[in-house]
């Protein structure tokens, strides 16, 4: 495989301890304390270090709906993650008093939800306000619609993470990022994510899976298009004429490989990519699965013409052709057909076997 390595410049590169921070969540994702990557020596002459302590920055306590108890906590970093991994919204309630589950507001005092479940109509004999179904001890609500997000493949979570967030990090132009993982209950096999983390312009971390779970692949997206990821008029030459916006990084595809886990990239033309990890690991191991998301008007490559402001679900139905095909879906969530991966093509409503012989490059995103 060619692999481009881009030049790296020693005056760009610094590391400042403290600022890195590391979540100790239980098995619903509530942060209960947040360490950074500092430690702290300490010294009883004065003179050698007898041991090191951690840099503990927060460390709370939560009833079960998510109130932090009185006396059980403190707060130095004003670290912006909480109840499930949500994050805090302090502006109106204060600290720990609402939090965002991205559809919806959650208010932990009151133990529901501020708006009406989007698909009240799925769950007509509950409340449309409550949370994880009226069981927070056992169940986590991953962002606000529904109960569970139940999903039978890893490629169905990830088309509807791209429909929940991309818009989102488009708007924002912000890479999202989450953790695909696998659940078995009382022989039931699910798919489902995790609240995705906010990153920077050009990288993003999910957060890991759930205690008691099985994480099966990551998923982010790339945030708005930007004429500086995009390559094709060859303005670069030191690189290949590629719009990086709206491919697999190198380094995406290394990571996945280190972490033994697959891929997808949600991208800005409205693209959802999948990285089969079990394949060689180049760009040959990448295909598109959907080209229904969300997508930023400013990229000349947009796939479709939906737009990343308004109602994900009414843009999508006024469209003629949508539906995700999972027929040849395997248990990976990858598309197989004769052993080849394979292209959906949506507009169509077809499919045929390809190869996606992109380069890869170590280019941020």
């Amino acid at each position: 495989m060619n692999k481009i390595i881009r030049p790296i410049t020693a005056s760009i590169i610094k590391h400042v301890l403290g600022k890195k921070q590391y979540e100790m969540s239980n098995h619903l994702g509530n942060v209960l304390t947040v360490v950074s990557d500092r430690k702290i020596p300490h010294s009883s002459n004065g003179t050698a270090i007898d041991y090191y302590l951690a840099d503990v920055q927060s460390a709370s306590d939560y009833s079960a709906f998510g109130v932090k108890l009185y006396g059980r906590g403190f707060e130095f970093s004003g670290y912006r993650y909480g109840f499930n991994g949500h994050e805090k919204d302090f502006e109106i309630k204060g600290d720990g008093n609402s939090y965002d589950f991205g559809a919806r507001m959650y208010d932990p005092r009151l133990g529901r939800f501020l708006s009406v479940d989007p698909k009240t109509k799925e769950y007509a004999d509950w409340s449309p306000y409550l949370v994880a179904g009226n069981n927070p001890i056992l169940l986590v609500d991953i962002n606000g619609e529904g109960v569970g997000d139940k999903f039978k493949t890893p490629a169905e979570a990830a088309v509807d993470w791209g429909q929940t967030y991309n818009g989102k990090s488009i708007r924002k132009g912000k890479e999202f990022a989450s953790t695909i993982f696998k659940v078995e209950k009382d022989g039931e096999i699910y798919y489902t994510y995790n609240r995705a983390r906010k990153g920077s312009m050009d990288g993003s971390t999910p957060r890991g899976a759930p205690r008691g779970t099985t994480a099966v692949a990551d998923v982010h997206s790339h945030g708005a298009y930007s004429t500086a990821y995009d390559n094709t008029d060859g303005k670069n030459p030191s690189e290949p004429k590629v719009d990086f916006n709206n491919v697999f990084s190198g380094d995406d595809i290394v990571s996945n490989s280190k972490d033994n886990i697959d891929g997808y990239v949600v991208t800005p033309n409205g693209s959802v990519l999948f990285n089969n990890n079990k394949s060689t690991q180049s760009s040959n191991g990448v295909t598109t699965i959907n080209t229904r998301m969300q997508s930023d008007p400013n990229d000349p490559g947009r796939k479709n013409d939906i737009s990343p402001q308004g109602d994900y679900n009414t843009a999508l139905s006024e469209s003629e052709s949508h539906n995700f095909h999972t027929e040849n879906v395997d248990a990976t969530g990858a598309p197989f057909e004769n052993g080849k991966p394979e292209t959906y093509n949506f507009d169509s409503g077809s499919s045929e076997n390809s190869t996606n012989n992109s380069p890869t490059s170590d280019q941020p995103h």
